[in-house]
């Protein structure tokens, strides 16, 4: 019988704020622990496709459009360093085997379940409980969110009809403040955002923004984002 076999590889540890606190923990989940299983599956025939979840966070602060085929990248965390050096160590064994992959670098992934310590969850916890929460460097950095269907749909998308040794990035069409997040969320579960914000210092390397173009994985793939920001977060929010 022939198996037709996908690994999707999502395991990482990727709490920014601590890398730099603990490197060392990051390169050996992150790096350490991909390359043993990258040595091992190598041995292997029954494998159609390894599917990589990245980050666009190997590119650094950028206001330009990153495409996948572009390489200026410029890691500003261990985290993302880490990252980096994952997939050059993938691309490293398949150009000297046949061992297939495709990597895939989504924009900030939310959702219903998602741990309370992430961004959105957080947000609403601290509503929730009248705590503040801490916005850093006052939320003028802005991000790409891609509510969790979309990423599934975005997953299954590659499993179809992904191309061997291919990079793909998936983005939705605004990016917003941190700060414009938090006001959404005040105003979705009515909430007075002044009594809910308290401004701390930026993160230790952080980045304003970093935009991905995801034109070729529209076109290749025939995706594209479903949800809004406002309806994806109303089914984070009655989630909770």
């Amino acid at each position: 019988m022939d198996y037709i076999s996908f690994l999707i590889f999502f395991l990482t540890i990727s709490v920014v704020n601590q890398s730099w606190e603990y490197p060392e923990i990051y390169f050996d989940i992150n790096v350490k622990y991909k390359l043993q299983i990258f040595k091992r599956l190598n041995k292997f025939n029954f494998l159609k496709k390894y599917i990589l979840i990245s980050t666009p966070e190997i590119f650094g602060n950028t206001t330009q459009l990153l495409r996948e085929k572009d390489n200026n990248f410029d890691p500003s965390t261990p985290y993302a360093t880490s990252k980096l050096s994952a997939e050059f160590l993938l691309k490293n064994y398949a150009k000297n085997s046949n061992f297939s992959f495709i990597i895939t670098r989504f924009s900030n992934f939310f959702g219903p379940g998602q741990p309370v310590y992430r961004l959105i969850p957080k947000i609403i916890t601290c509503i929730d409980k009248k705590l503040k929460f801490p916005l850093e460097g006052g939320g003028k950095t802005k991000r790409n969110f891609i509510f969790s269907y979309d990423f599934s749909n975005g997953i299954y998308k590659v499993i179809k009809k992904g191309k061997r040794n291919t990079t793909y990035h998936f983005a939705g069409n605004k990016y917003y403040k941190i700060s414009e997040i938090a006001k959404l969320i005040c105003k979705l579960k009515n909430y007075n955002y002044k009594k809910l914000i308290k401004i701390t210092k930026p993160r230790k390397g952080q980045d304003i923004i970093y935009k991905l173009d995801s034109k070729k994985t529209r076109r290749q793939l025939n995706w594209k984002p479903i949800f809004s920001i406002k309806k994806a977060l109303r089914e984070v929010i009655n989630f909770s």
